[in-house]
């Protein structure tokens, strides 16, 4: 069981802060919950690695592909904050990677539930 501050949950108030920032286009706001959004994350994801390795491979490789689309996300995001790119649009891309968690919340949940059927 992940502790509560690595849940889905958690990582979506971050990214709530973030937005906020954002939406107050308040820099150095943004770049602290960026990089404690990120951090969390990295936890969450190796906290949640073993259970996710002991699913059958199909279900195994769905949930690792939404990871992937939300680290390259959330690598392009970083990216753009480190150049001051597009700050219009740090809003919107942070609730973007607030649907992305969602998406792999939905699955996660899916997947996890099948693997405790089946034990």
């Amino acid at each position: 069981m992940l502790e509560p501050r690595l849940t889905h949950g958690a990582l979506r108030t971050r990214v709530n802060k973030l937005r906020a920032a954002a939406h107050d286009d308040d820099g150095a706001r943004l770049r602290w919950e960026f990089d404690r959004l990120t951090a969390a994350l990295a936890e969450h994801l190796v906290a949640e690695s073993p259970t996710v390795a002991g699913l059958p491979l199909s279900t195994r490789n769905e949930l690792r592909q939404g990871q992937d689309r939300i680290r390259a996300f959330v690598g392009e995001f970083g990216r753009e904050l480190d150049t001051d790119e597009n700050r219009s649009t740090y809003e919107s891309r942070a609730a973007y990677l607030d649907v992305l968690l969602e998406q792999q919340e939905v699955a996660e949940r899916r997947g996890f539930r099948w693997a405790s059927v089946k034990v």
